[in-house]
């Protein structure tokens, strides 16, 4: 056996106590365990029609602290496509969705994130993408609907005046013929 002096059995000490710490953390009993990010799972790519909203699109939330705490937002990548508001998020607990709406008559392809943010800060990203595609109606098509009615249904009013079903009726003309 080999005689050590104060200074080398202090050293070694030292070094039994940081590797024994789990990095140099002072204290008795266990290290506790690092707080992870939450986890959102992934989102398919949807495509949609223009002025069509996706349906409620499910996706589960994960977080070791539990995730009835964790906050989701929804980001749109271009807001002229789909505006903040179009984001609707759903659910609670592990089971969420998502319901991605555009804008009127708008099209294009959009990437949607969802913002997973937990109890102590820590966050988490997820991206899907959205494509809305123009939807062709013919001019025959959109009369029809517009102005095709039945006797029974209420007038249309189109550019602020009023349109009434009963075209053989003399008083429907009255005012525009003054």
């Amino acid at each position: 056996m080999t005689s050590k002096t104060m200074g080398q059995i202090a050293g070694l000490l030292a070094v039994t106590t940081l590797v024994s710490g789990c990095g140099g953390s002072s204290g008795s009993g266990p290290t506790q365990p690092q707080n992870a990010p939450p986890t959102v799972s992934p989102v398919a790519a949807q495509t949609i029609p223009q002025d069509t909203p996706t349906a409620a699109l499910a996706f589960t939330v994960g977080d070791d602290n539990g995730v009835n705490d964790v906050v989701i937002t929804g980001v749109s990548s271009d807001s002229s496509i789909v505006a903040s508001d179009g984001i609707t998020i759903g659910g609670s607990g592990a089971s969420r969705t998502v319901t991605v709406t555009p804008l009127e008559d708008a099209t294009g392809q959009v990437n949607i994130t969802l913002n997973a943010k937990d109890a102590q800060g820590l966050a988490f990203n997820r991206s899907f993408p959205v494509n809305v595609t123009a939807v062709t109606r013919s001019v025959t098509a959109f009369t029809n609907t517009a102005f095709v009615q039945m006797e029974g249904d209420t007038p249309a009013t189109v550019s602020g005046f009023t349109f009434v079903q009963d075209a053989d009726d003399e008083a429907t003309f009255d005012s525009l013929l003054q």
